[in-house]
């Protein structure tokens, strides 16, 4: 009995420490901090950010498509589209390859960080230390 609760009391701190270290992810964009409802998330080594806070941030126009769950995005001249569970990102007429395909968690597209430099040719880095991305355009 004392195995299965020293267990669960193991399992419960792993748990409660991923849940903490995810919610402390921050994101910069252009020097200002976002502000996200639900916020970045670790998957798979992998920081994944809401694409609509971020790409609205950087001046783009977001169109969320349901029925094909897609994410159309369009700044100026420049178009990119990105879909739930696909790995390839379109931009314009060119294919990229993206690290992670997008996900979709409750009713927010989460995708890689780095879809904003194909998208956007922003600067995008990861300080792993301090939990933060910080994206430049």
């Amino acid at each position: 009995m004392k195995k299965v609760v020293s267990l669960l009391v193991v399992l419960m701190l792993i748990f409660s420490t991923t849940a903490v270290f995810a919610e402390e992810i921050s994101v910069y964009v252009n020097g200002e901090k976002i502000e996200f409802d639900r916020g970045p998330q670790m998957a798979e080594d992998t920081v994944l950010v809401p694409v609509r806070f971020v790409a609205e941030k950087l001046g783009s126009t977001v169109h969320w498509d349901g029925e094909t769950q897609t994410v159309f995005l369009s700044q100026g001249s420049d178009f990119s589209m990105i879909q739930i569970g696909n790995s390839t990102m379109f931009r314009d007429s060119e294919e990229v390859a993206l690290k992670k395909a997008p996900v979709l968690n409750i009713d927010r597209t989460l995708v890689d960080f780095t879809v904003f430099e194909n998208a956007f040719n922003a600067k995008v880095t990861w300080d792993k230390e301090n939990s933060t991305v910080t994206i430049e355009k």
